[in-house]
């Protein structure tokens, strides 16, 4: 049922959640940065003689998912895009921790046939540094994201508890996460971040 409500609305969806409801374009821009990359995850505004419409989706580009952002012509648009880059921009920021051989001393390289368990400590431009316990030592593996095969790009945040196995070369490492090891398995795509905001 449409109602006048005097104002633009805008709601931000990801499957799985509850949606969220915003007046502010801003807000609503940057929980657009921060919502699922999947092709499913859709902004619907809400006019305020109560019609909706699609406001901004997400595409995919040969299995690279993207996000896209409302048409300039479209309410709080400016405002919307600016917050989505500011949030783009602070994660990279909170992302890029240093690593050097100072933060970790025992910085190692994949090997071939291995498999490394442990959760994701830091980020760099195309590195992923995890943490592995090998009984009561602790040591950081230097992942190269472009050679790392994972399902969505989720998995490649700060705090996952991922299994990274090389079976046939110590340049492409097989993703699993391991809170999902004991459900079916699924195949592994070689995927990277989506081009955001484009």
């Amino acid at each position: 049922m449409q109602k006048n409500t005097g104002e633009t609305v805008y709601h931000v969806f990801e499957k799985g959640k509850p949606g969220l409801e915003f007046t502010d374009p801003a807000k609503a821009g940057e929980a657009w940065h921060k919502a699922a990359l999947a092709v499913d995850s859709t902004v619907i505004m809400k006019t305020p003689e109560g019609k909706a419409k699609l406001y901004a989706g997400a595409g995919d580009e040969k299995g690279q998912i993207y996000k896209e952002l409302p048409f300039d012509n479209m309410p709080g648009a400016a405002e919307f895009k600016h917050a989505f880059k500011e949030s783009m921009e602070r994660e990279k920021s909170e992302l890029s921790m240093p690593t050097s051989k100072a933060d970790y001393p025992q910085l190692m390289t994949p090997e071939i046939g291995k498999v490394y368990e442990g959760k994701v400590v830091a980020m760099r431009e195309n590195m992923v540094i995890q943490a592995v316990t090998d009984g009561t030592r602790t040591y950081h593996v230097e992942h190269m994201r472009t050679g790392l095969q994972f399902s969505h790009s989720g998995q490649m945040t700060p705090g996952k508890d991922l299994s990274i196995r090389y079976p046939f070369s110590a340049n492409v490492g097989i993703v699993k996460d391991r809170m999902e090891m004991t459900t079916k398995p699924h195949e592994h795509q070689p995927r990277g971040f989506g081009g955001m905001g484009r």
